[in-house]
């Protein structure tokens, strides 16, 4: 969100895209970890599978997501903008989703 609005609003630079990362990975540098704990909660007898499985998951993602910003990144940022706040936004819908499971838990 704030990356899209950074490079829509102001001329592409290497600053007005990392400085509003820098934010961004704050955040998840912060949330990532309790994620990852929640996840792996209800599967103690096979966290290291659960682990790996989620490890995968990331990983094949995140490739994903680097072919799809690489073939579309030009010399403008607004493509990474875009698809980070895009990614945003299928994580908040997935989170409104699932919160009954969640809570029935």
């Amino acid at each position: 969100g704030v990356s899209m609005l950074v490079a829509l609003a102001i001329a592409p630079s290497a600053a007005s895209i990392i400085g509003p990362m820098m934010v961004y990975m704050v955040g998840v540098g912060l949330a990532l970890p309790q994620a990852q704990a929640a996840a792996l909660m209800p599967f103690p007898d096979r966290a290291g599978s659960a682990s790996s499985l989620m490890g995968i998951g990331q990983m094949g993602v995140a490739a994903m997501i680097g072919i799809g910003v690489s073939a579309t990144l030009g010399d403008a940022g607004f493509a990474l903008a875009a698809i980070i706040a895009a990614q945003g936004a299928l994580a908040a819908l997935v989170f409104w989703v699932t919160r009954r499971v969640r809570h029935a838990a």
